[in-house]
């Protein structure tokens, strides 16, 4: 399967929710990899992810989104 590349908006306390999603993907056997984590956003690298289904399971998670395509602004 082709890896896509999510990005998970964090809660108030990121820490925290960085931790839950860990649990939660690690919990379905989702095979994941962190791209970057900020304060803000998490970005993570998976060839199958329920985004759905990990937008009514994770309490500290504000949005998931699938990203469709990357630029730069110079």
């Amino acid at each position: 399967m082709v890896k896509q590349t999510y990005i998970f908006i964090l809660g108030r306390n990121a820490a925290l929710s960085v931790a839950e999603i860990k649990a939660v993907l690690s919990f379905n056997n989702w095979d994941f990899e962190i791209v970057l984590q900020t304060w803000e956003v998490l970005l993570v690298d998976s060839s199958h992810l329920d985004p759905k289904l990990l937008n009514k399971t994770l309490g500290g998670t504000v949005k998931i989104g699938l990203v469709c395509g990357v630029s730069s602004v110079d």
